[in-house]
């Protein structure tokens, strides 16, 4: 990512169709960050709904494109989310989850 936007997706199968399936878009701003979030609730579990899935204590979600609809400035023609179950983040430097657990 660069400059608030997705530069690259790279990976196997799933990637490249979701790198198609963007492209076929042709919207630049579906690859806009619109929103990052690590999840705090250790009562929630995968279940397929995404306002549940987010909350996965320790877990990070990513959304890109669309983001006016919740504060941002960005319309595009989508929205998506991803999760990473077990992710490890540092914000300027400072190590915040590790493998899904919380270093704060």
């Amino acid at each position: 990512m660069k400059d608030n936007f997705i530069t690259s997706i790279e990976g196997g199968r799933d990637a490249q169709e979701y790198k198609r399936y963007l492209g076929d878009l042709d919207d630049p701003q579906v690859y806009n960050i619109a929103e990052f979030g690590i999840g705090t609730n250790s009562k929630c579990r995968l279940s397929g709904t995404p306002l549940e899935d987010e909350r996965i204590f320790g877990a990070v979600h990513i959304g890109i494109g669309t983001n006016i609809n919740f504060g941002g400035n960005v319309k595009s023609k989508t929205h998506t989310d991803g999760m990473i179950m077990r992710p490890t983040v540092k914000i300027d430097g400072r190590l915040i989850v590790e493998n899904g657990n919380f270093k704060i």
